[in-house]
This record gives C-alpha cells, structure tokens and sequence, in this order.
C-alpha cells in the first residue's frame, strides 16, 4: 500500500471502485446498406418507429431501386433500431438562392433556383452566382460582348448578335459564356433564369469549384436600342441558400416561403385636444427636434382643421401615419389624433412640443404614450412545403438571418435552427453568406431589409430545382459504403441484412465486414433466378464462395403486401429473417437458435416463392443453406441455423457463432479497463473475477455449458511478463442447439419390465 506524504496533521481520504463489471453488448441492432429515393447519407439510426423511417427515406418502396426500403421496414416489425447507411452515385441536391435584388426591384427578396443540383451537402458551402441583369428585351441588330479573368488571363466572349428572337439570344449569350468557362476549368455551368414579370433578362453564372472568375466590359452595342447590362456579384447580393437535406429528385417537390416577418414595433402616441378649434386657432409641433413644415391654422370648422393637422403630421419625416379619431354622429367633435412612428423600435418618436395659438381661446394638448415601440429582432417564419400539399406546411420555422436568441435563450439563427437543432428539418438545410456573422454592416443592412415593411416578398412558394436521384449504383459503391462501417465504437450494430444485393463481391464484403468487426453477423440473400433447388446448391457450392462463419444465407423470397399502398410483391427474406433474430433475442436471448417453431416463424408473410420440401431442404441443409418452408396452420418459418462455414464444427450453428461473438467483445471491452495497471497477481485476481462475473449468468441461462477462466502465474511467466503483455485465456463450452431428434417406439411383451428394457437398451 502506497502511503502518501502528510504535511499536516490530517485524514485523507481515498475511494477505490473494484465494482466493475463487465457489459454484454446490446443486442438487436439491425443495419441495411442500401439504394433509397431519398434520406440522408450519413449513418442514420432509426429508433424502432416506423414513422420516423418513413419520414426520412419516404414512405412508399420504390423496388426498381432496391429491396432496401423493404428490408427496413420488415426488419422495424421486432426491433426498435436500425442503422441505415444510403448509397447514391452522383445524386444532386435540389436547392434555390435567395438574393436581395436592388437592381430590378429595390428591396426585393428574388428566390434564385439551382440551375444544376449539388453533390455535396450543405456543410461544404454552395457556390453562389454571378447574376447578369439587362434592363430590356435584347431587339435586331443588338449584339452581346463581355470578358472573363480569373485575375491574370483575360478572355474575351465571342459577340453575340440578336438571332431570331430575346429568348434565343439569351440562351446563346449563355452558351457563348460556357464556352469561355469551359477554358479556365471543368464544373462551371451558366444558366437563364426563369422570368419574372414575363421577362427573361437574368442570366446566372457559376464559376467552376475553386476559382474566382470576374465578368468584366459587359454591354450591349448596335441595334436602334440598346438594353443596360448590370450585374450582382455573389457575395453583394447574396443573403442565404435553401438546399433538399439529401440529394434525389424528391427535393424538387419541396418549396418554401417566407412569411411573418418581424417589423418590430412602432411606436404610438395620442394627442389629445380638451376642446374644440376656433376661428384664429393655429397648430403647430415640433416632433424629434424638427418642427413640421408650417403651422395649421383654423379652416372652416374643428373638424376640418383636426384633418388638416393630421395631414401636416403625416407629411412629418418621423411620422409614419397621424389619423384623426373620429367621433360618430356629431359636427365639431372630434378631438384626440394617433401618430405612429415612421421607424420600429423605442424613443423613434418624440413630440417635444405641439400647442395651439391664437384665436379668443386655445386649446389645451396633452399626449398620451399608447404604444411603446420596440425594434425588429430580424426573425420571420421559414414554411416548407411539399406539392402533395401547397395549403399547408410540413415545417415552420422561426428563424433569423443574424445570431439573436429568443426569450428562452435559444439561438434563432436559421442555419442552426434548421440544420443542427435538436429537431432539425426532415427536408431542408440552409447555407447562410458568411458575410452575416464576420461584417457587421452587410449584416446590418440585411437586417434592416428584411424588418422593412417595403421589402417585397414573393407570396408564392418557390419550389427548389436541380434535384437528381444520379446513376445507378454499383458495386464498387456498395462495399466501399459497407467498409465505411468498420468502426463498430461508433457504429454498434450486430445484425447486417443483405437488402436483396446480388452481387457475389456485396455478399462477400458484408460477411468480411462482420468478420473484421467480430460483433456482427451477416445475413445473406438468395438470389431470386437461384432459388430453386438444384441453382441454389450450385450457387452455394460454386458460386458463393464465401467460407465463413460470420454469415448466413437464406432462401427463397417472401410475398408480402406492402404496408403504404397494399401492392403484393416477393422481396428477398434478410429483413424478415433480421426482425427473427430480434424476436429470438427479446424472447430468449442470443444463445437460442433463431429458427424453428418457437422463435422462427416469419410475421407479415403471405407466401413463398417456393415451397421446399423435405427432399429439398435434405439438398440444401448439409451445405449451409437455411431453408423457409411453409407449415400447414403456422405459415413461414425458417427450419435451418447453418452459418457459410463448410467445415462441421460449434462455428457453424448460428447461435453459437452469435455468442460467442457477444461473448468475446463484452470481454474485450471489458478488459480494456486492465490496460496499464500493474501486472500483479492482484490484477490477474481482479481481471478473473469481473470475467467470472460476466459469464455466470450466461451459465445459469443454459447459453453455457460450462467455462474456465485462466489469469495466473502458469500463463503468465516472466517471459510473458517482460513484454508488457497480460494473456488472459477464456475456455467455453456452448451449449448446443438440437438440430435433430432420435424418436425411438419400442413396442413389448405384455409382461416385460421397462425397467431391464431401460438397461438393455442403453447399449444399443
């Protein structure tokens, strides 16, 4: 026992935790890679309801694409999760710009749509672009001509001369431009943008990834007329960009719209007048230091000149609106006026002075505060909608342009509202210019824009463009997405389901993926023009050439109705035998054989593609291939636990295969926790015991026959010592699943004793 050093008289005090146990890792955790219309691409986990499934990979299956979508649903029926990792080739994100136009319309918000989806997601920016704007219709003899330098090279466009009509020559204005983009780098696109008010006079310009390309010597020549060309560069005009979450053409029937903007609050006062105007009365106010522009003398009657002054108070520049409050049904009665203030926010309107002069007799003013104002916080409502629906959003969102929180301290920000919240959209993300958190004045004037009441906002929704479900996926894609889930740190799973792949190199690198991470088990499809039975065992034996025990194949395919819209089709059986393996683990454990009448039978399974009989299942079970056969008044059921190992030996029971992998990781992590303590006899002692431990219970639930754990000096001797090493040996024995039952009748004499009948029967 180490004693530490006292300085003083005093008691120390040291906690020392020999509780540790070690953990089973947790069961039940299904994975599909796959092909889906639409979802995101990370790793996603699904907690077991089938709505937040759908509501993120769709909720019909698309089977032209893949089984994919099939697999998890059958799968979501016993478990309550599920790592699904998306597979895409090239697929876009469909997206739309958002731009405050101070050309064509000041203080106009413009919805610019993506003229060419995105492959990457919203964390890798988007490019913005530049927007050529002509101030009218290109007319016969006009002609086109601008330059394109990246800051060292100059290239002139080739002119472009007004043909047959504005829209042609709009369009070959672009093509010319392309051509020129073309010769600095790959990737640059331009694009006419749709019309607004009925004119297509925008044309949009991205420069290829990673360059900065100016447009310079823009302009119009020839013609009787000659249109304007002005243009908006990227980061000028550009506020945010509103992208599909993931990419595929679904994203193209998402929109939104912006409505509820935050004006802030403008300021109201009253000034109330204790009697009536008359003849030789004069008005006169002095609002923010600044008089109004001429004193109001009495006209005709009160009433007349109340109007009068309201008029003069209205023309105040502080002033948004001054109204008389009029009083029904009589003459000469009206005596209070409401100013509003012409800006939002506190002390935008102070009446410093305002009396009446003149005449025999005056009236008295007094002012009444009636509204306070307060200023605009910059948030508005973000509504997404899907064309199923234009009436009503999927989402709404309050949201701002700058950092600002709300009274309960929550960031507004659209970007972490939306993309990084708790609750983040299922169906867009943002990208906001970075210009709004690093300078202050553009940020300031956006601001400003989008709380101002003259600011024009599209009443429509604006749907986002350029979505693209890309090329079919291939092989190559599907196992470099399977190696990706190597990590099983941070991605525990322990149930892979093949989704319907055929591809022998898929099936090959689902079961090295469950090999390499020790955790999980592979659980393979036949193929569907294989099923019978002589190509099925061609197909294993010849085919396949998988001999391992980390995976599992199965056959044939299932006829099932599909939950969304009740169409009745075959899909491969790993999400069905998948949701099997969970059953059988919540309603035994993982030592039990997921398969027979008690823990086997397939739920939400109408049919067979083939019924196997027994001759079949005789071909087929000896060399590893697990069959479903239906029962007369049961239905489905698997009737085979025989992993790809073709040597006979524990590993090729399923079961078995399954424990020991829960077994040995439980274990690994466990004994993580002895790394660096001493090497000491204590520390074999302890190590031993949190192992003991651990594996008693799986003994007392019948998973174990038996087991030894060795940690002492006989494994550990100097030698081993000397190189930092601790061996640690775990000896098992599994129990064994029946796999086939000797019935013997023994038919007697009348008079024969079943107990020597007993004896002699032990012999034989």
């Amino acid at each position: 026992m180490t004693v530490p050093f006292f300085l003083r008289p005093s008691t120390r005090l040291r906690e020392i935790d020999l509780t540790q146990y070690f953990r089973s890792p947790a069961t039940s955790i299904g994975c599909v890679v796959g092909e889906f219309e639409r979802g995101p691409l990370a790793p996603t986990y699904i907690p077991g309801v089938v709505a937040d499934f759908t509501r993120k990979y769709g909720a019909v299956a698309n089977p032209r694409i893949s089984y994919a979508h099939d697999t998890c649903q059958a799968f979501l029926t016993e478990s309550s999760n599920l790592l699904v990792k998306r597979v895409v080739n090239g697929a876009l994100h469909a997206g739309v710009h958002i731009f405050l136009n101070t050309t064509t319309a000041p203080g106009a918000l413009e919805f610019v749509p993506f003229a060419q989806g995105q492959e990457a997601g919203f964390s890798a920016g988007v490019p913005t672009p530049t927007i050529i704007q002509l101030s009218a219709d290109l007319i016969t003899g006009n002609q086109f001509a601008a330059s394109v330098t990246d800051g060292v090279t100059v290239t002139a466009i080739s002119p472009v001369t007004y043909a047959t009509s504005h829209d042609a020559t709009m369009a070959n204005i672009a093509s010319a431009i392309q051509t020129v983009l073309n010769g600095f780098a790959t990737g640059g696109y331009v694009s006419v943008l749709p019309a607004v008010g009925g004119n297509r006079r925008r044309i949009a310009v991205y420069a290829p990834a990673g360059q900065t390309l100016e447009l310079t010597s823009l302009g119009v020549t020839s013609g009787v007329t000659q249109p304007t060309v002005t243009q908006d560069t990227p980061n000028g005009k550009w506020l945010a960009s509103v992208m599909a979450e993931n990419p595929g053409v679904w994203g193209n029937d998402i929109g939104v719209k912006i409505t509820g903007r935050n004006q802030g609050q403008r300021q109201r006062i009253r000034l109330l007048f204790n009697a009536k105007l008359i003849t030789g009365n004069s008005f006169n106010a002095t609002i923010n230091d600044v008089a109004i522009a001429a004193p109001v003398a009495f006209a005709t009657d009160s009433d007349t000149t109340m109007a009068a002054i309201a008029t003069a108070l209205t023309a105040h520049s502080a002033i948004s609106s001054a109204v008389v409050e009029t009083v029904a049904a009589g003459r000469e009665n009206d005596r209070s006026i409401l100013i509003i203030s012409e800006d939002a926010g506190p002390d935008k309107l102070i009446v410093n002075s305002a009396a009446v002069t003149g005449g025999v007799s005056q009236a008295a003013i007094t002012q009444y505060k009636v509204l306070d104002g307060r200023a605009s916080d910059g948030t508005f409502m973000l509504e997404v909608f899907n064309r199923a629906n234009t009436v009503q959003p999927d989402e709404r969102y309050m949201v701002s342009l700058s950092n600002n929180l709300d009274a309960r301290g929550s960031q507004t920000r659209a970007d972490a509202v939306i993309n990084t919240s708790s609750t983040p959209s299922d169906n867009i993300r943002v990208v906001l210019n970075p210009r709004l958190s690093t300078d202050s004045g553009f940020a300031a004037t956006a601001l400003a824009a989008i709380s101002a009441p003259s600011l024009s906002v599209p009443t429509t929704i604006r749907w986002l463009t350029g979505g693209d479900n890309g090329l079919s996926v291939l092989s190559s894609h599907m196992r470099q997405a399977i190696q990706s889930l190597d990590d099983r740190v941070h991605y525990p799973f322990n149930i892979l389901m093949n989704a319907g792949y055929d591809a022998i190199e898929v099936k090959q690198e689902l079961v090295a993926l469950a090999r390499k991470r020790v955790d999980c088990f592979a659980v393979l499809d036949m193929p569907a023009d294989r099923q019978g039975t002589a190509a099925a065992r061609d197909y294993r034996l010849y085919d396949l050439n998988i001999d391992d025990c980390y995976g599992a194949i199965y056959t044939p395919d299932l006829l099932i109705a599909d939950i969304a819209t009740g169409e009745r089709r075959y899909i491969p059986p790993s999400g069905y035998v998948g949701a099997t393996y969970a059953h059988n683990d919540r309603v035994a454990s993982i030592a039990h054989a997921p398969a027979g009448l008690n823990r086997g039978i397939l739920k939400h399974v109408i049919n067979l593609r083939i019924n196997y009989k027994p001759g079949d299942e005789e071909l087929l079970h000896p060399e590893g291939v697990n069959c479903i056969v239906d029962r007369p008044g049961v239905g489905p059921v698997i009737m085979g636990q025989e992993t790809l190992q073709y040597k006979l030996s524990l590993m090729r029971s399923v079961h078995a295969r399954r424990l020991v992998s829960n077994l040995e990781v439980g274990l690994v992590d466990g004994l993580d926790y002895t790394l660096f303590d001493p090497h000491t006899e204590f520390t074999r002692n302890q190590a031993v015991q949190r192992g003991n431990n651990f594996l008693k219970p799986f003994q007392r639930s019948q998973a174990l026959y038996d087991f030894r754990i060795q940690c002492d000096a006989d494994n550990n001797p100097p030698e081993i010592i000397d190189q930092d090493v601790l061996s640690y040996r775990v000896f098992l024995k599994v129990a064994r699943a029946i796999k086939g039952i000797m019935l013997d009748v023994i038919l007697t004499r009348t008079g024969a004793s079943f107990e020597e009948l007993e004896t002699d029967m032990s012999i034989i």
